[in-house]
């Protein structure tokens, strides 16, 4: 029998690329995120994904924070249930729901663009809600990143609505619909980073893993609102595929990639981790591409050089700005 045997220093070295590993793994799943998303919305309504995607991650949360941070979630819920469920009506209103209307219509890759965006937007609007400096960096890395937008929304809708029979009017309507996601999210940011940093009224710092759960918590029991009679009907009846496609951004997109997350920014620095966020794009159109057949023309092709790339300068803009801790990635959504 053939055995195999690691040296210390060997050791040492595998563990150091583990948490770069880990990222790049995440990126994969959040970069398949939107076209589990766009799967789902062709066969179910996009209020019966939010409440089959979240009634089962609001009990995963509460399960991990009971038997992990128990002690922190008890000190912390009578004071901030409030803010944990504002974020939490944000994350799943604002951000997944207009994410799942917009694709009802748009391909997944357009989507997963769009939602890029994040970054940008949060750069931009802590400026005027957090005392936050805009720097040159930023804002050409902002300019050119809405610049890949526009010309993926308005260009798109003629090459690559055409190719998928989509009125140009209906693929504006639902991209600005689906730009509502990454504004959401920049808010959902702002709202929590000073809970993060500790610099709030209160003076109290809450952990990452601590406050993404607390507020995922809620979810389930808030996309209840979107219930009606019959809703689930079309749910009951999903295939096989669908229902892998549900687990997929249950267990994998919304609580197994925050935990692994949160897991490697305790080893390596925000600042470099957040260079994989600027890769989910590329897994995005790959996925759309082999797995739902989606168009990939030029309106894809620039747009995409044009947002990921603006995202990176920004970012870019963000590290010289703070050093090699960029605040703003700490609690990225963009999927999940």
């Amino acid at each position: 029998m053939v055995t195999f045997r690691f040296s210390g220093s060997t050791l040492s070295r595998m563990s150091r690329f583990l948490p770069w590993i880990v990222l790049l793994m995440i990126s994969a799943v959040w970069g398949g995120a939107f076209t589990a998303i766009r799967l789902l919305v062709q066969v179910i309504s996009p209020a019966e994904l939010l409440i089959m995607r979240f009634i089962p991650t609001t009990l995963l949360a509460v399960l991990w924070l009971f038997l992990f941070y128990r002690n922190a979630i008890t000190t912390l819920l009578p004071r901030f249930w409030f803010l944990f469920v504002i974020l939490s009506a944000i994350w799943l209103f604002g951000y997944h729901y207009a994410l799942n209307v917009g694709e009802t219509v748009l391909p997944a890759s357009v989507a997963g663009l769009i939602i890029a965006t994040y970054p940008v937007f949060t750069v931009f609007l802590a400026a005027p809600f957090l005392k936050e400096r805009l720097t040159l960096p930023k804002v050409a890395g902002g300019l050119i990143a809405f610049a890949g937008t526009a010309f993926l929304t308005i260009y798109g809708a003629g090459e690559e609505g055409a190719q998928l029979d989509v009125p140009p009017v209906q693929w504006i309507t639902f991209s600005l619909i689906t730009l509502i996601s990454p504004i959401a999210a920049a808010i959902h940011t702002l709202i929590a980073r000073p809970y993060l940093t500790g610099k709030n009224k209160s003076g109290t710092k809450i952990d990452p893993v601590v406050l993404t759960l607390a507020y995922m918590a809620p979810g389930g029991i808030l996309s209840l609102a979107l219930y009606k009679p019959g809703l689930m009907e079309q749910t009951i009846s999903m295939s096989g595929t669908l229902w892998l496609a549900l687990g997929f951004l249950v267990i994998f997109c919304t609580i197994g990639a925050y935990i692994g997350w949160f897991w490697a920014l305790t080893r390596v620095e925000a600042g470099p981790a957040a260079i994989f966020t600027y890769i989910i794009p590329i897994f995005t159109i790959t996925y759309g591409k082999l797995w739902l057949d989606e168009p990939i023309g030029m309106p894809v092709i620039v747009g995409a050089a044009g947002i990921v790339a603006g995202v990176a300068i920004t970012g870019l803009g963000e590290l010289l700005q703070n050093g090699s801790r960029i605040k703003t990635m700490i609690t990225r959504q963009p999927v999940k």
